[in-house]
């Protein structure tokens, strides 16, 4: 067998592969009436459990259903809350919410519960972050974030309503500041739920904000030139091969 077929077909298969991933933006702030990449403007308090789905601005081959959800901070049950859709993002109400009053619509961490949102995508995507607004709360204005890939959390099909009282996977957390728009999320891999919540840190207890967009990505395609060159990988390895095996017959 030829040196120079083992080192081309070599740097043909273990050359960088060159690849793109696909980014999808979903909208937070509310329109007058729905449509398919906004929201419907709701009220600050409503019936708990209902449910927004969207299209991203960019393609509708990539959906997002979410939902509105609390965590008792003493005794971890997780509760639904209300889905709030408004000028500056979705915020949720929930238990010790005062109805929505005193900005505690937005998605925050105060009265012993911590707000978050779950979204279901029908396709698996990486969360990469997402813009925010705030408004303060008790003339506090901060935004650390939790950020969780959905561990555990497998709907029969994508956009089913969920049934969540427990949830055990592990948050990420991103600090942000009074002057904090957009937070990037450090939890790794591609799933098809994704949890963003006020911070979930237990020395943290003053963060509010609404959410304005959702920056997810699709894992990265192979470009064509690269699945050439890998294609052209294997067929120089198999000609080496078959190489080697006819001399092998001839020497025996």
């Amino acid at each position: 067998m030829k040196l120079s077929y083992v080192a081309a077909a070599a740097l043909a298969f273990l050359a960088p592969a060159s690849a793109q991933a696909a980014t999808y933006i979903f909208n937070g702030i509310c329109t007058s009436s729905a449509t398919s990449t906004t929201a419907a403007c709701t009220s600050t308090n409503g019936s708990y459990g209902n449910t927004v789905t969207l299209n991203s601005t960019t393609s509708s081959s990539v959906q997002m259903k979410i939902s509105a959800w609390q965590i008792n901070q003493t005794t971890t049950a997780i509760t639904s809350a209300f889905l709030g859709a408004y000028d500056h993002g979705f915020g949720v109400t929930g238990l010790q919410d005062q109805n929505g009053g005193g900005n505690l619509h937005q998605i925050d961490n105060v009265n012993g519960y911590t707000d978050f949102v779950l979204l279901q995508f029908n396709t698996a995507v990486h969360l990469d972050g997402v813009n925010v607004a705030m408004f303060g709360i008790n003339n506090v204005y901060d935004s650390d974030i939790s950020f969780s890939n959905g561990a555990g959390i497998a709907p029969v099909t994508w956009n089913a309503n969920m049934n969540l009282t427990s949830y055990s996977g592990a948050w990420s957390n991103t600090a942000g500041n009074s002057s904090s728009t957009y937070l990037s999320d450090s939890a790794t891999g591609f799933s098809k739920v994704w949890l963003v919540s006020a911070s979930q840190l237990t020395s943290d207890r003053n963060d509010g904000f609404k959410l304005s967009s959702f920056t997810v990505s699709t894992p990265a395609v192979p470009e064509p030139a690269t699945w050439a060159m890998m294609i052209m990988g294997f067929g120089l390895m198999g000609a080496s091969l078959r190489r080697r095996k006819a001399g092998e017959l001839l020497a025996a």
